[in-house]
């Protein structure tokens, strides 16, 4: 539901694009009423089921590691935004 008001309300083209930041608030946006904690950058270690998320120690290096990114192909974009596991 949220996903689909952030499209068609035009929110989404508000967010900086390519960022850390833009990255954030469509978290915020998407999870805001699951979690007080959406949109916000985490300290905390977290998984779903066996899937572990980044490790919040190397979190803020990755963020700005993946912002450096190019996004000038399809290919780029999926390897910046899609997380690969293995």
């Amino acid at each position: 539901m949220n996903a689909h008001r952030l499209f068609e309300s035009g929110d989404i083209d508000k967010m900086p694009v390519g960022t850390a930041m833009g990255l954030q608030q469509i978290h915020r946006y998407l999870f805001n009423d699951l979690s007080p904690f959406a949109g916000v950058v985490r300290d905390k270690n977290i998984a779903k089921g066996s899937f572990r998320f980044v490790n919040s120690l190397y979190l803020e290096a990755a963020l700005a590691a993946v912002e450096k990114m190019p996004e000038d192909t399809f290919e780029h974009i999926i390897e910046k935004y899609v997380e690969e596991s293995f």
